[in-house]
């Protein structure tokens, strides 16, 4: 085969030479300039429609309505049923953390599920109280029940807490009709329910109450499964309750999975940028207040915590391209943070059409072809079109969302909006945001903004759960695949870096619970045949979980006060409590993980399912030594020699893993979130103290890696 002329490739890029003759053909510029046009690859009547063709690339996986736009731009990935954008193809890591402190960035979560209970406001109550998790504000008190806020709540399965974690969900109480706003200190439930009795034929409508219940798509049948088990026992429950004797109860569990798509859009912008892309159709005096004041707050960290509201908005495609709004600059001095955001949350704000099934599922009267007809008839270009009565109007809601603790606290916060629309309308409301200036952002980006909020991420950040030993298998598949792609020279030898488990965890070293260790078997104190007894992995967690730790360190049986605190919590929500023979005291004890956060005292960064192990009693000491010496909080890694410190860590004890490390941005310095055992922490705690050390003291060693590194360790409260 002869080379081509250099003339026959003018124009064209350089190819391998095994490609030129087929490249040439292909470019044939005199055939195409004697058809006029590309030669068909079939006739007109038999191409397949475009959308006929797309749909069949979803037989095994679902696309949400913003994928073209996201394949384009973004890497893609198989994932829980869908295929989502995991990260921009562009070099974005940093300017997206940027822009979730300074600017503002989008995600688009629609691949969420949705379920939807409705049912009589008692019978509801009593579901919540049979799943939830029993610490913190309830999901059924006055300060969500009346529908101004969204509640984040954990759920479990039916009367097995602490054991029996399905995952977190967010839920929101849909405002009765013409309901006015109810104070958070409210009455007490009973005074409440009679109340609504005294009116008589209103009770059905009165007490009808609707929920949407958000949750990872990991989380969707289980969900359903528990709802529909606890549904059954709160009407047999409240039968046979005097005071509910005489009343017919009923209770609805659906799946509204994709009926509402939903942006989360955070940053110090995020409001303006709301304000500028959406344009209300239907304003009331209040409504007037609280859109005003959104141009002007500077983050939406000091409207009030996941504030909801429901309001009506034009079609944004008619005010495309929208205009950013910036907040109003005055000579005079700011006001105080008080003064600032004068609208509360209220049932009037909270309540909206998108809660109308009728109102969510109408179709676009005008393409966008036509309303680029309508626009090109005005006498200037670029004009917003004017709504008319015929244009279409959408129901959406807004929820304020903060990552992270208050501003008070030293942790970095994250704050931001999510943003609800109607099936059908995700595209039109994407452009209009996107184009005030908004990054985009996938699964990446937004379990960074949970790992730089320190916050726990589902499902990486959440043990001794179902969804989390299926997301780590799968990493498991993913990282194995890769490792055995690789040269046996070119990849980690994990026998002779003592690593047990490289492809995922083992929580069974972790607690005790590996085989060949008969740790299944507890010796009662009187010396009786030893039993069998289970030891389940449980997350020790709540917003009090420090206390609770703090008061078993001076126990001389911590295993009867982590018993002790469960039977209050199940007590409370009214289970049955727990056996308090040895055996199962000993076993809810050895079974409890807790979640902790690490800084590394010098440098180094920790990967994810880094390894925890302890740090020996001459190994404190050459510490302290060494940190008087520099008289800094310092010390220098323990690099050595190869062989000992291989040695030196095969011996160490396995204490626990990290689920998410990385170089944080926002702190400057590495940081970590993992979890260990309960039983360990309790003896670092006591090392620290005989040592006078601030906090507790680990190692922590990448799996791949041959140094390990001295770190604090804290626990995490959520």
């Amino acid at each position: 085969m002869s080379r081509l002329n250099i003339q026959d490739f003018e124009g064209m890029k350089s190819l391998p030479t095994t490609l030129d003759v087929e490249a040439f053909t292909e470019i044939d510029a005199m055939k195409r300039k004697a058809l006029g046009r590309e030669r068909p690859k079939r006739g007109r009547k038999n191409q397949v429609p475009r959308d006929v063709e797309l749909l069949k690339r979803q037989a095994k996986k679902k696309w949400l309505e913003s994928h073209l736009w996201h394949a384009k731009r973004m890497r893609m990935e198989d994932m829980w049923g869908y295929r989502l954008a995991v990260q921009p193809t562009e070099k974005a890591f940093r300017p997206s953390h940027r822009a979730s402190v300074h600017g503002s960035i989008l995600h688009d979560a629609s691949y969420h599920s949705l379920i939807e209970l409705v049912g009589e406001e008692p019978v509801l109550e009593y579901m919540l109280l049979a799943c939830c998790d029993p610490q913190g504000p309830h999901p059924s008190s006055a300060r969500f029940k009346g529908g101004v806020r969204m509640c984040e709540a954990i759920i479990y399965k039916l009367g097995e807490y602490p054991c029996g974690l399905i995952g977190p969900v967010s839920l929101v109480w849909r405002p009765i009709p013409g309901a006015a706003p109810r104070p958070e200190s409210s009455a007490k439930g009973k005074s409440r329910r009679r109340g609504i009795k005294e009116r008589g034929a209103n009770v059905a409508e009165v007490s009808n109450r609707t929920i949407w219940i958000f949750c990872h798509p990991l989380l969707l049948d289980e969900l359903l499964r528990t709802f529909k088990l606890v549904a059954s026992k709160a009407l047999e429950a409240l039968k046979v309750q005097p005071e509910h004797a005489d009343m017919q109860y009923t209770c609805e569990v659906a799946d509204m999975t994709g009926s509402v798509n939903i942006f989360e859009i955070m940053g110090a912008k995020s409001s303006q940028v709301i304000h500028g892309a959406l344009t209300p159709a239907l304003i009331n005096p209040e409504f007037r207040q609280f859109w005003s004041q959104l141009a002007n707050v500077q983050t939406s960290g000091s409207t009030p915590s996941s504030m909801v509201i429901a309001f009506t908005v034009h079609d944004p495609r008619l005010n495309f391209p929208p205009k950013n709004t910036k907040p109003r600059i005055d000579k005079e001095p700011l006001p105080s943070m008080s003064q600032v955001w004068t609208c509360m949350p209220s049932a009037t704000l909270a309540d909206g059409d998108i809660w109308k099934a009728a109102s969510r599922v109408q179709v676009q009267r005008f393409t966008k072809k036509d309303l680029d007809q309508r626009r090109a008839q005005t006498a200037i270009p670029g004009t917003a079109l004017i709504p008319t009565e015929s244009d279409d109007t959408v129901p959406v809601m807004l929820i304020q969302r903060s990552l992270g603790c208050s501003s008070s606290c030293a942790e970095p916060s994250l704050h931001g909006w999510t943003l609800l629309v109607p099936r059908g309308w995700s595209m039109p409301f994407l452009s209009s945001l996107m184009y005030t200036g908004t990054r985009i952002g996938g699964l990446r980006e937004r379990q960074h903004q949970s790992f730089e909020a320190g916050i726990p991420h589902f499902p990486r950040d959440f043990p001794a759960c179902d969804a989390y030993f299926a997301f780590a298998q799968e990493r498991a598949k993913t990282d194995k695949a890769r490792w055995d792609c690789k040269p046996p020279a070119k990849r980690s030898n994990w026998e002779k870096l003592g690593v047990r488990s490289p492809w995922a965890p083992d929580w069974d070293v972790v607690l005790g619970t590996a085989p060949g260790e008969d740790a299944s078997f507890v010796t009662t104190q009187r010396g009786s045949k030893a039993r069998s007894t289970k030891i389940e992995p449980w997350l020790l967690r709540g917003p009090g979980v420090r206390k609770v730790v703090d008061n078993m360190v001076g126990m001389f049986n911590p295993a009867a006060g982590i018993w002790h605190h469960v039977n209050q919590l199940r007590l409370k929500r009214g289970m049955e409590g727990m056996p308090s023979d040895g055996n199962t005291v000993d076993a809810l004890f050895r079974g409890a993980l807790v979640r902790i956060n690490l800084n590394l005292v010098g440098r180094g960064a920790p990967e994810d399912m880094a390894i925890l192990s302890d740090v020996l009693e001459e190994e404190i000491l050459q510490f302290r030594k060494a940190e008087l010496e520099t008289n800094t909080g310092s010390i220098l890694d323990k690099e050595g020699d190869e062989d000992e410190n291989n040695h030196q860590l095969k011996m160490t004890k396995v204490l626990g893993y990290v689920t998410s490390g990385n170089y944080s941005l926002s702190r400057g310095e590495a940081y970590a979130l993992g979890a260990m055992s309960v039983a360990a922490f309790l003896d670092l705690k006591n090392h620290a103290s005989r040592h006078c050390l601030p906090k507790p003291l680990i190692k922590v060693r990448n799996r791949d890696g041959r140094v390990a590194r001295y770190a604090y360790v804290d626990i995490v409260e959520d």
